[in-house]
């Protein structure tokens, strides 16, 4: 390490610890109600259309225009109803999602336990978010004022030494919708010198093109676009100062602040009333992709209020900090020009491409309790989860598990059910039911379960000709298809052997 990196780190560290040396003071929040359902951009403190979350080390997280998370790192989410499952490495885990009130709670399906439970006070921000699952955690949000970003984050959970460790933030840059982009950090309380650190947390956020009801509930009639005559555009005298100062009053603009070379984006242009014609201005640095003419209707304290738009969605053709295109609008005989507004526009990151840790076929264990008293029983189910249509069960390995009573629970037929997700779909089934009774206290292990199978799979020799293909089939049975081809194309049926195994699992007997 250099002599200058040595010392600008230090500087750093200096400044930060200066900034966190001033005492902050900040009450905390009543925790009354908040109506509508609470996604999962509000459980992050995302506010706005945030489509993506991207951090240095390439970890990402991404959500649906309607604010529900799809990934994170290596888990997709899926949601159907009130349920909402999470696919990692094959293991699909469903739970009941239940939003009442400035309350959100997520319900194991498996052990009908509480296992999240976010609370939220009268201005939409989280206060509390609990996590009832091994090891028991729960972090508390304080907030300075109407500030929406916590200035303070307490963590409790009972395997840290100390119990508890307290985070300080300081937002050091923030985007147009607010959210944070870069913060310094100051943690205390841990008992490590590790732990009690200062450092800079960045991260980089993308969003979602400008949703129509942001700035249109009704469409108008369209005014000329792009047919106002050059002769006015061009006139130079005094009056286009003018005008372009009633432009700063007539227009509001809505844009991102920063996105990529490459990457499609909206801007649009709010007026105050209907413009009789329109002109885009021509810009080699971005490339016109589509425009949209918009107005909508408003009723404020009684009165009526129109507005109209127009959206213009584009993609920058190099990076820098480029001037946005303008519109010149006239509006009766004025001729009005929109203020300049510019955006940075930088190259591409490359985001690692995550691994696909969901394999054809997996095979987990769950507890229907993971406590129980001495004389009580716990329920351990095993799931078949698979993206192929069928699977045929050669052996199941039944590992012996000490001080403990085991009796296979009988069952008729496996229930599967279809899961979608991104990339395609997965069926899942309970496949075998224990009841396990142990004789003494203490702590049991439950040792990997193995389970070999055959794997049965379509594949398509001339896949480039099919028109359609459509099946339906019972996992572990008989199977049913249908294929409609512009050719006649009959699939072919692969088939593989696999082994899978469960995790370990752990009960723990109190007397």
């Amino acid at each position: 390490m250099t002599r200058k990196t040595l010392v600008g780190g230090r500087f750093l560290y200096f400044l930060l610890s200066l900034l966190f040396s001033y005492p902050v003071v900040g009450a905390d929040v009543s925790q009354s109600g908040t109506s509508g359902k609470i996604n999962d951009r509000k459980v992050q403190c995302l506010k706005g259309y945030v489509s993506e979350v991207v951090y240095p080390d390439g970890t990402l997280t991404k959500f649906n225009e309607e604010g529900t998370l799809v990934r994170s790192k290596h888990k997709q989410f899926s949601y159907e109803e009130n349920y909402k499952y999470v696919l990692e490495r094959g293991v699909i885990t469903a739970f009941e999602v239940e939003c009442s009130g400035n309350i959100r709670r997520e319900i194991s399906c498996d052990t009908e336990k509480e296992v999240e439970k976010y609370t939220f006070d009268e201005e939409g921000r989280m206060v509390e978010h609990l996590m009832g699952s091994y090891p028991a955690r729960k972090y508390q949000y304080f907030f300075q004022g109407t500030e929406t970003l916590p200035y303070k984050k307490v963590y409790c959970c009972d395997t840290i030494p100390s119990g508890t460790l307290t985070y300080y933030y300081q937002y050091l840059k923030k985007d147009q919708e607010g959210n944070w982009l870069q913060r310094g950090v100051k943690i205390s309380g841990g008992s490590s010198p590790a732990v009690n650190r200062v450092y800079v947390d960045t991260r980089r956020l993308k969003y979602y093109a400008i949703p129509t009801d942001v700035i249109s509930s009704i469409k108008g009639d369209v005014p000329n676009i792009n047919s106002y005559e050059q002769k006015f555009l061009n006139n130079n005298n005094s009056g286009i100062q003018k005008a372009y100062k009633q432009g700063e009053t007539n227009f509001e603009i809505i844009s991102p602040e920063r996105v990529e070379v490459g990457e499609e984006f909206e801007i649009a242009f709010v007026m105050k009333q209907k413009p009789r014609d329109i002109h885009i201005s021509k810009s080699k640095q971005f490339e016109f992709l589509h425009y949209d003419y918009r107005t909508n209707t408003a009723v404020v304290k009684g009165d009526t209020v129109k507005s109209c738009g127009l959206v213009l969605k584009l993609k920058a053709k190099q990076k820098g900090i480029l001037t946005l295109p303008s519109l010149k609008v006239r509006f009766g005989s004025e001729l009005n020009i929109s203020p300049s507004r510019e955006i940075i526009v930088s190259d591409a990151q490359v985001v690692p491409t995550l691994k696909d840790d969901n394999p054809a076929v997996t095979l987990s264990a769950t507890l229907s309790k993971d406590t129980i008293h001495l004389g009580e029983s716990a329920i351990l189910s095993l799931r078949i989860c698979t993206s192929c249509f069928r699977v045929t069960s050669v052996h199941l390995s039944k590992p012996d598990i000490a001080s403990c009573m085991i009796q296979e629970i009988p069952m008729d037929s496996v229930i599967w059910k279809n899961i979608p997700f991104e990339k395609g779909s997965y069926d899942v089934g309970e496949y075998k039911k224990f009841k396990l009774t142990p004789t003494q206290a203490g702590t049991i292990e439950i040792f990997p379960f193995g389970c070999d199978c055959e794997l049965s799979r379509f594949t398509f020799p001339n896949a480039g000709l099919l028109k359609n293909v459509a099946t339906s089939s019972t996992l572990l049975g008989a199977v049913a298809t249908t294929v409609t081809t512009i050719v006649a194309v009959k699939p072919k049926i692969e088939k593989r052997n696999e082994s899978v195994h469960t995790e370990s699992l752990r009960l723990y007997i109190l007397p």
